[in-house]
């Protein structure tokens, strides 16, 4: 998460920790909205049970931001959290582990907020890269980018090495880089 995305969310959990929720849950929700949504995706696909799960995330943040004991990434707390909540209900539904469709979950939320040019030729640039990149660096850079999952999590529930999710990730981001060089996003030196 980038540095001042991360400030926000720490300043936004403080401030319902002192029962300023009415005022910075909305904030709080543009800030990590869609990654709340992409944890109940993975979960439960676009079925009611994810919609419902994120609608009680929400509607219990306060409570879960109270619990939250050191604002140092108060973001990673609460997705955590959200995470843990739908592990616990998905494995009360079905023994099978979760299937994760990352293109229909970013064609979802492509639809949802309006969209700039310069937005729509960075979401370009970015899924040029996604071309680039193998199916299994792929999904473990869109988990850590969508989910906030830690490695040690995403290696486990696919099956590999932490070692080997850290490879994967790091050549996923070095061929993200070189699209966005590339494409005039970044400069070489960047």
């Amino acid at each position: 998460m980038e540095k001042e995305k991360k400030k926000a969310i720490n300043r936004c959990v403080k401030q319902i920790k002192k029962g300023n929720g009415e005022t910075f849950v909305p904030e709080l929700h543009a800030l990590i909205g869609n990654n709340v949504r992409f944890i109940s995706f993975k979960f439960f696909g676009r079925s009611p049970v994810g919609d419902d799960a994120v609608q009680a995330f929400w509607e219990n943040v306060e409570k879960i931001c109270l619990k939250c004991p050191v604002v140092e990434d108060g973001g990673a707390y609460l997705l955590h959290s959200f995470n843990n909540m739908c592990k616990n209900q998905y494995k009360s539904l079905t023994a099978h582990p979760p299937v994760l469709d990352i293109g229909e979950f970013e064609a979802e939320i492509a639809t949802d907020e309006e969209i700039t040019f310069r937005q729509v030729a960075l979401k370009n640039a970015f899924n040029k890269a996604k071309e680039k990149m193998s199916p299994r660096e792929k999904e473990v850079f869109l988990r850590i980018l969508y989910g906030n999952e830690p490695i040690v999590d995403i290696a486990k529930e696919i099956g590999i090495s932490r070692r080997h999710a850290t490879r994967l990730k790091q050549s996923a981001i070095e061929k993200l880089k070189i699209t966005l060089i590339e494409e005039g996003w970044l400069k070489n030196d960047e």
